[in-house]
């Protein structure tokens, strides 16, 4: 059994999902607060659990395709579900272009806009990861309405990511220049959101499992000039990895040069270990 248990656990691991929400368990409080600051601790303490479909299309190798669709459950604090929404629609583009695991993203805005009701002020949430500052790469979720120029409150939580902090190893690299620091951040970005056991695991398995894993991947690639299909295919996932960070680092020693003076300020804007939190408040 702990097969197709592993398998389940890499379909919920990918998190492209569509979704209906459950209860959300609130911290115990005095009556609620309109300063941004409780709404943060709440988010990031308020827990629930959240059951969403899961659908996607496989193709399989007589060329027919079919559509396997499936339940499944999550549960966290509502600031980790937040992060992993942003995290599930990474890409390179703008962010508003992040349409991935639309379904997910809908059902984790619609639970924490249900939470944020509980509060008096309006409030917005911004959960957004980039791996450095200005990355083309990003994934966001914003929930509630815009805030006013003015008059505002901001407080802000980080949320681990899946990516490793690589802070201190940028900073060491910068010694190599742009180029350098980018691979150091790619080659961490890659091996946070593309796990290579469960990655491999995913393709082979085969049906939900192997349709979430290779769309997944698809995501980023849309997005880079390389061509790993038949890696993809065959489930070669060190060679797909490694011709995504290799394409991945051009793309951010480009960007690296020219947003930041030296290579030294690019690796101190490397941010790739965590999501960050926005809490944004005002009075009506």
């Amino acid at each position: 059994m702990r097969g197709v248990s592993t398998v389940l656990d890499v379909a919920v691991f990918l998190l492209l999902v569509s979704a209906a929400v459950a209860t959300v368990t609130l911290p115990a409080s005095p009556a609620p607060e309109t300063d941004v600051g409780s709404v943060a601790g709440t988010l990031g303490t308020a827990t629930t659990d959240v059951a969403y479909p899961l659908s996607v299309a496989v193709a399989f190798e007589n060329g027919t395709e079919t559509t396997i669709s499936t339940n499944r459950r999550a549960n966290g604090t509502v600031a980790n579900l937040l992060a992993d929404a942003a995290l599930s629609s990474a890409r390179l583009g703008p962010p508003e272009g992040n349409t991935g695991a639309a379904g997910y993203r809908r059902a984790v805005a619609n639970r924490t806009r249900a939470l944020l009701r509980w509060f008096e002020a309006d409030i917005q949430v911004e959960a957004r990861w980039r791996p450095y500052v200005g990355a083309p790469l990003s994934g966001t979720l914003t929930v509630g309405p815009a805030p006013p120029r003015s008059d505002r409150m901001v407080a802000t939580l980080d949320v681990p990511a899946p990516v490793a902090p690589v802070e201190a190893s940028a900073t060491r690299a910068a010694a190599g220049g742009y180029e350098s620091v980018a691979t150091v951040v790619a080659n961490a970005t890659v091996r946070g959101l593309y796990p290579p056991r469960r990655m491999e695991l995913a393709i082979h398995a085969g049906g939900l499992a192997r349709g979430l894993a290779i769309r997944r991947y698809r995501r980023l690639l849309d997005g880079l000039e390389t061509d790993v299909s038949r890696s993809l295919s065959t489930g070669a996932v060190d060679e797909v990895n490694r011709a995504l960070a290799a394409a991945l680092a051009d793309v951010f020693a480009t960007d690296m040069r020219g947003r930041f003076d030296t290579p030294a300020a690019a690796a101190a804007a490397v941010r790739a270990g965590r999501v960050r939190i926005v809490v944004r408040g005002w009075d009506a």
